[in-house]
């Protein structure tokens, strides 16, 4: 079993798993690649979900503070069980799950750019700037503080940038944005 973490990701796993399942727990987003064993199922846990694993590539997203769980499945399939009220699906490649409402919601994966992080490429496609800042703020654990009223009309069809050119760079990629970088204890943007 191979797992990438993305940016804020804990993932807790024992010293040694059971023999009856490999059962870990994980907050925030991480991509999986689990190999097949039937006598030795693997779970992810997570605030909301189970998914349990059939010998597969997928990635999922828990982040309890916002309330948001998402299942990805690339190649085998999973098993996703709501914690709340049990209802369970099984999906297939190029699909995804979302909870909404306290439900499970299956649909065709369109775009697996989102998925790119385990290369270093963030995608905004699509999103609009309250959007993109959120993205800034998770994968660069950095403060962005907004200081008007009204957020910029801003939306990419189609934008990917590498993780390793730095935050700064994709700031200047924000046109007709201004921002000023302060230094106080910890790096900290301000978008003016």
């Amino acid at each position: 079993t191979h797992v990438q973490l993305n940016a804020g990701t804990t993932l807790e796993y024992p010293v040694v798993f059971s023999s009856k399942t490999r059962r870990v727990k994980l907050s925030g987003e991480a991509l999986f690649e689990v190999a097949h064993d039937a006598s030795q199922p693997f779970v992810v846990e997570t605030y909301a979900c189970d998914v349990e694993v059939c010998g597969t590539r997928f990635n999922v997203t828990a982040d309890k503070d916002v309330q948001e769980f998402s299942a990805a499945l690339f190649e085998g399939s999973v098993a996703v069980r709501n914690k709340m009220n049990d209802e369970e699906i099984l999906m297939e490649p190029n699909t995804i799950v979302h909870l909404k409402n306290g439900h499970l919601h299956l649909s065709d994966l369109e775009n697996q750019d989102n998925y790119l992080w385990t290369d270093g490429i963030i995608s905004f496609s699509g999103d609009d700037f309250g959007q993109i800042i959120n993205k800034l703020r998770k994968y660069f654990g950095v403060s962005i503080e907004i200081q008007r009223e009204e957020l910029p009309e801003i939306k990419y069809k189609r934008l990917k940038v590498r993780t390793s050119e730095g935050v700064d760079h994709i700031l200047r990629i924000l046109q007709p944005v201004s921002y000023t970088h302060l230094r106080a204890h910890a790096t900290r943007h301000d978008l003016v």
